[in-house]
């Protein structure tokens, strides 16, 4: 079950990864996108070559710097374009 739910969130941040646009790819360079969405299509079309350490590595090792470089980019940006503070807030998302 949990080897499925890590293929599972894998393929939706893969996913994610290449809807973004060239200009996000860009600001965030230190991110490699292509390995994230090349992950996905393994994940998707190669699943049967998949090595379970490799997922396991992946996923507990590699999200940090990513989430790091999201996290600068989001307070980087306008009021606005972030996402709300908490539930109590008022103001839609």
């Amino acid at each position: 079950m949990l080897y499925r739910s890590l293929v599972s969130c894998m393929v939706e941040i893969g996913e994610a990864a290449s809807k973004t646009t060239p200009e996000f790819r860009a600001s965030l360079g230190q991110v490699p996108w292509p390995s994230i969405a090349g992950m996905r299509n393994r994940l998707v079309h190669g699943y049967y070559l998949v090595d379970p350490d490799i997922l396991w590595e992946t996923v507990t090792v590699y999200p940090s710097p990513l989430l790091a470089a999201l996290d600068e980019w989001l307070a980087s940006q306008s009021d606005e374009a972030q996402p709300c503070a908490s539930i109590e807030e008022e103001k839609p998302c």
